[in-house]
């Protein structure tokens, strides 16, 4: 198989193996392995001593305590537990890979019979019999009759064409929004998206200049707490506060009548 640019290494298990190998031995047994894994198969005997970059003379001196890691057939060492992890990388591989295929092929078949469901549709032809044609003609012609004949009668009066708009206006907008930028504490936001949530406003539900007010109201006290406490926290931006009516919490919040509160922000300087 093609190598993997890792490999599976588990350190609890190597250490419980190898706890009687010399530094030399660690380096040349690792070595070992990880050519192993790179080439996917095992290592000739000829050339074992070569791969853990020994002499001769040194690796006779290492060959017997790192022969019990693997098995020698055919000239060759084996070793069990790479073999097993290199079929188990191969069989990853080949599982993702079909699913790929079989997931390719899904969506090539689910577009075919998306294209051929609207080639069906454009090409299937609506017929019907001269009966129903004559009987759909005439109901249009008494449908066009009715039409003609059916108007605002003597009772009713007729609609009015020119009644107002249930929105606000762009221009009212602008004069609410240069309200807030001017009085906001905190960052006001967007104006782009204040003003889209501005314009559903329902104008037969609400009034713009109790709106305006309840939103000074509350910009101004945010402002008497930072001056008398030293802090208050930030207001949403503006198109937060219309989307969810934030003057609402203000009108139904009971204003103070504390005459010392009254005095303390008086002696700061504060206007009430």
């Amino acid at each position: 198989m093609a190598a993997l640019p890792y490999m599976q290494f588990y350190v609890a298990d190597y250490l419980a193996d190898t706890m009687h190998l010399s530094a030399e031995e660690h380096g040349a047994y690792l070595l070992l392995i990880f050519n192993y894994w790179q080439t996917g198969k095992p290592i000739p005997k000829t050339r074992l001593a070569k791969i853990a970059r020994l002499s001769n003379e040194r690796w006779s001196d290492v060959e017997q305590s790192l022969s019990e890691f693997f098995k020698d057939a055919d000239g060759c060492w084996t070793h069990e537990r790479i073999e097993a992890d290199l079929q188990a990388a191969t069989d990853s591989q080949a599982q993702r890979a079909a699913a790929g295929k079989a997931s390719a092929e899904a969506r090539k078949s689910a577009k075919r019979d998306h294209l051929k469901g609207k080639f069906n549709d454009r090409s299937t032809p609506v017929e019907g019999s001269s009966n129903e044609k004559s009987t759909n003609k005439e109901e249009i012609r008494q449908d066009n009759t009715t039409d003609k004949n059916t108007g605002p009668s003597a009772d009713e009066p007729a609609p009015d064409k020119k009644s107002p708009s249930k929105r606000f206006t762009e221009a009212e907008f602008e004069e609410f929004w240069e309200t807030c930028r001017s009085n906001w504490h905190g960052v006001a936001g967007t104006k782009a998206e204040a003003k889209k949530e501005f314009l559903k406003l329902d104008r037969s539900s609400e009034s713009l200049d109790e709106i305006t007010r309840l939103t000074l109201v509350e910009c101004q006290s945010r402002k008497r707490q930072h001056a008398a406490e030293g802090f208050a926290e930030n207001m949403k931006h503006v198109c937060r506060w219309i989307k969810y009516r934030g003057w609402e919490a203000v009108a139904d919040r009971p204003r103070a009548t504390s005459s010392k509160i009254d005095e303390m922000w008086k002696n700061i300087g504060v206007c009430i």
